[in-house]
């Protein structure tokens, strides 16, 4: 059994970096986001998620006013963020 922890946050800027155990899951609850993955841009709007592999490279490209994320990374690991 694994513990995860769930983030609820405003969206924000972030440089491009990617996590080497951490898959993380994106949902956003109000708002609209466009996030480059690997190369491809996507664009979520409320109720949309999208699952981001460990290695996978992300940019947060734009964000909506107000736009409230769900954020869930598994496993949960401190320091597994590393800027490209």
């Amino acid at each position: 059994m694994a513990y995860i922890k769930p983030e609820v946050v405003k969206a924000h800027k972030n440089d491009k970096h990617y996590h080497k155990k951490a898959d993380e899951l994106v949902l956003i609850l109000k708002g609209g986001i466009k996030e480059k993955i690997d190369g491809k841009l996507i664009e979520l709007k409320k109720n949309e998620f999208v699952l981001i592999r460990a290695g996978s490279k992300t940019e947060l490209k734009e964000i909506k006013k107000g736009t409230i994320e769900l954020i869930v990374k598994a496993p949960s690991a401190k320091n597994d963020k590393y800027k490209v």
